[in-house]
């Protein structure tokens, strides 16, 4: 599966959400829109930081069941990580699976739901 983005100026973003608001009040059928976007190439940049798309990468690869894990096997801080798995979740990045260890102890363990990102910048 793959993460589709588009960089979307605020104001296509509005235009958009004018349309489909016009449908809705029409009651004509509004079609979901497939992807998310970022609202310039910087936000994109901050999202996607070298670290971020290293962390995306270790958890595709070595599926960790917590986040601590996954902060031991990249050899960063876990609170650094967890800041991080944070930010990827709002935009869609990465997902949590709930669960408990065998002490009972509950467990967040990090997915990725996408094999690739594909970025869309319209020129």
């Amino acid at each position: 599966m793959k993460g589709r983005f588009a960089i979307r100026t605020r104001d296509e973003s509005l235009e958009e959400f004018r349309r489909t608001w016009n449908a809705v009040q029409e009651g004509l059928p509004v079609l979901r829109r497939a992807g998310r976007s970022f609202s310039s190439l910087d936000v994109a940049r901050k999202v996607l930081t070298a670290k971020r798309i290293d962390l995306l990468r270790a958890v595709r690869r070595e599926q960790p069941d917590s986040i601590s894990r996954l902060a031991r096997h990249l050899g960063r801080d876990p609170r650094h990580v967890h800041d991080d798995v944070e930010v990827l979740l709002r935009y869609g990045l990465v997902t949590l699976k709930k669960g408990k260890s065998i002490t009972g102890r509950e467990l967040s363990a990090p997915t990725v739901p996408y094999a690739d990102i594909e970025l869309r910048i319209p020129v």
